[in-house]
């Protein structure tokens, strides 16, 4: 689909492509119930969409589940259900314009490659056991609004590069090894009202 107002996918099944399901520059689309299986790229590919809303998606073997660029709205894909393949979804240069959660719920791990934007009066909020990475030596998280990352001593948050493959899963396919300087920041700006950091690591 391409620049589409209020499109609604429900209870669709993409598999065997390349790509599951592509959106581009389309505002306000809704995503449910949705498979996605077999692909050999990416079971969601969204470029340039705003005011997304997910729930409730099955991903099986595709190579990345989802993938996200200059993308805006709810980054939570509330829902998910990943019954094989590889767990991850990547965040390229998006923007959390609405609340947004990141759970464990099934072990996603959520790669951001350039900047994850959190806009003012917003938060993102990122349960235990969480693990984030970051891909390139420019990625990070740039938050204008609130950043609430509360672990546990059972289960940390993990804020890590692309490249480490000890939590998270091998998300680079590859035996690259981490190393200082895989990415650039975590940034609370003088405009962001909170940045709540326990039992976290950052490496």
């Amino acid at each position: 689909l391409s620049s589409c107002a209020s499109a609604s996918i429900t209870g669709c099944t993409a598999t065997g492509n390349g790509t599951g399901f592509r959106l581009y520059s389309c505002s306000a689309p809704s995503i449910n119930s949705c498979t996605m299986s077999g692909n050999t790229s990416v079971g969601l590919d969204m470029a340039s969409c705003s005011d997304i809303t997910t729930s409730n998606l099955t991903f099986t073997g595709n190579y990345w589940a989802a993938t996200l660029d200059s993308t805006s709205g709810d980054m939570s894909f509330s829902g998910p259900v990943i019954t094989s393949g590889v767990n991850r979804f990547l965040y390229r240069n998006c923007t959390a314009s609405s609340n947004t959660r990141w759970s464990t719920s099934n072990a996603l791990t959520r790669v951001i490659a350039g900047t994850l934007t959190v806009s003012p009066s917003t938060t993102l909020t990122i349960d235990p056991g969480t693990v984030v990475k970051f891909q390139g030596m420019a990625s990070g998280i740039f938050c204008n609004g609130s950043l609430v990352a509360q672990g546990t001593a059972a289960a940390p948050i993990y804020f890590t590069s692309y490249y480490d493959d000890s939590v998270g899963g091998d998300t680079d396919n590859a035996p690259n090894t981490p190393a200082k300087g895989d990415f650039d920041h975590i940034l609370i700006t003088a405009t962001g009202p909170s940045g709540v950091f326990d039992h976290c690591v950052v490496r």
